[in-house]
């Protein structure tokens, strides 16, 4: 997908896009933490400078075909560290949340946030409902066949 700055700055600045959670986080980058600002809206995780300058990311992360899980803190040198794994590029970024609540926070969050999970969520409830119905369905019949009546109002 191609996108211009100026796309960019319009969607991070429309209303129309809730912010589903934003706060800092450090990102492990050429072997260095970094302290940023991230904002997720839809499945884009955005990430700035910091609260105040929120024009331009330095970061854009579009959250799809990824995995998000803990990493090990002794392995990163971070407490309440987690890391965005992409399947297909094999790109990994670590982060590092600010405290343990954000880590629950941000990690529930960006797990559900894909277009992937929504529809998997989706076809998942589709099918409970369709089990049900054919439940209901099956019910009515061995009343009737038992003798039963329905009643039309």
């Amino acid at each position: 997908m191609l996108l211009n700055s100026s796309s960019l700055v319009s969607l991070i600045s429309d209303k129309n896009y809730e912010r589903r959670i934003h706060g800092y986080v450090s990102v492990l980058q050429d072997e260095r933490w970094r302290k940023l600002y991230a904002v997720l809206k839809a499945n884009l995780l955005f990430l700035f400078e910091s609260s105040e300058r929120l024009e331009i990311p330095v970061l854009l992360i579009v959250m799809e075909d990824c995995v998000v899980e803990l990493a090990d803190d002794n392995a990163t040198g971070r407490q309440n560290s987690f890391s965005i794994k992409f399947n297909t590029t094999g790109h990994n970024y670590i982060m590092a949340a600010t405290d343990y609540d954000a880590l629950q926070n941000w990690v529930s969050v960006l797990t559900s946030c894909s277009f992937e999970f929504m529809e998997a969520t989706r076809q998942s409830l589709e099918s409970v409902e369709e089990k049900d119905t054919e439940k209901e369905g099956e019910k009515s019949e061995e009343s009737t066949e038992k003798g039963g009546t329905e009643k039309n109002e």
